[in-house]
Formats: structure tokens, sequence, C-alpha cells
């Protein structure tokens, strides 16, 4: 009957993606390891979203390179609908689908960045080693730095949504709005030395 031969096909297709997620944790960056799971809700099985929620789905994505970007989404999934009751399932799996659409979209900026620049490039050198430069070489990075910072800033309330954003990296943010502000400082020719100290212990 048609019936049973659905039945059979569904039940196939949950062995499938089941084996998504064992594979996905037997892979040589996950073997052996416990999953970096603290997710919480609340008495009513809603999610609480905090920065655990990333931790989680980073925990699987420590896995790219080893295997397809496919199976790590799918055994991601499978571990929360393994994990969670509804709603917070719904919930989780709508901010997993999020992420990954905002992964792959910094993915493709960088490389159309990295494909536009040369090797000696100031744009190449980490934000935050920008502090540890000279003053010159500060005050040439801080556009960049302060382009860079607002386009992540952008990006992520772009695909994650305000809400996401502000629990998940609102610390985050604020160390690197601090960082802006301490460069800032540090790149202004007009002051002094002893002018830079005091501006900056005021700030921190």
């Amino acid at each position: 009957p048609r019936s049973s031969a659905l039945s059979a096909s569904s039940a196939a297709s949950n062995v499938y993606k089941r084996q998504r997620l064992n594979q996905l944790k037997n892979t040589r960056s996950l073997a052996e390891t416990m999953v970096a799971d603290n997710l919480q809700l609340t008495e009513n099985n809603e999610l609480i979203v905090t920065k655990d929620v990333i931790a989680l789905f980073d925990y699987f994505l420590f896995a790219s390179g080893e295997i397809q970007s496919e199976v790590i989404e799918q055994g991601t999934r499978e571990y929360l609908k393994s994990r969670l009751p509804e709603p917070a399932l719904s919930s989780a799996l709508q901010i997993l689908d999020n992420y990954m659409a905002y992964i792959t979209a910094q993915e493709t900026i960088n490389i159309d960045v990295m494909r536009g620049l040369n090797s000696d490039s100031i744009q190449n050198i980490d934000p935050y080693e920008a502090l540890k430069q000279p003053t010159l070489m500060r005050e040439e990075m801080l556009p960049y730095l302060s382009e860079s910072l607002n386009n992540i800033k952008k990006m992520r309330r772009e695909y994650m949504g305000d809400n996401v954003v502000e629990a998940i990296w609102h610390e985050d943010e604020l160390y690197d709005k601090h960082t802006l502000k301490r460069l800032t400082i540090l790149s202004d020719p007009t002051l002094s030395e002893e002018e830079k100290t005091v501006a900056t212990t005021v700030l921190n």
C-alpha cells in the first residue's frame, strides 16, 4: 500500500540523517570530544538565546575541511532535533539556518576582498595588531578597521536579526567599539604621548 511505502521511505530518510550526525561526531576533529552543549530553556521550553547557541554550532563547524558543509549542517540539525523540544527546536533551527547563511556571506566577501589585495597590503594586518604598530601604521589602519567592524555589525543584523545579535554579540561589539576608540586616540597626531596615556586611561 502507498502508506506503507511512504512510511518505509520516511524511516530510511531518518536513518540516513542519523548517519550524518554519527559521521560528523566521528570526524578527527570531534571524535572523543564532548559536545559543547550548554543550551538553556525556559520553563515553557523556549530557547534562551545566548553565546552558547553559537558555541554549539561552532563546535560542529570545527569539522569544516574534513567533511562537506552539507553533512555538518544536517548533522547539527539532527543533534538539535534529538536534544530540544518545541518551540525551542524551531527557534534553534532558524538561528542555525541564519548563521550558516551569515558564514557563507562572510566567506564570499573575504574571498572577494583578498583577491584584490597584495601580500604587503596594510589591509592584510589583523585589525587588533594595529594597536602594536607605530603611530603612522595605526593611522593608516584606522579607516580599514572602522569599515571592517561596521560591515560585520551590519551583516550580523542583516542575517541574524537585531534581537539575536544583541543576545549573542553585545559584549563583542562593545569590545570592538572600545578598541576602535583606543586606536583613534593612539593614532591622533595632534596628541602628545602623555595626552594619549591620559585619554586611554580615562577610556579604560
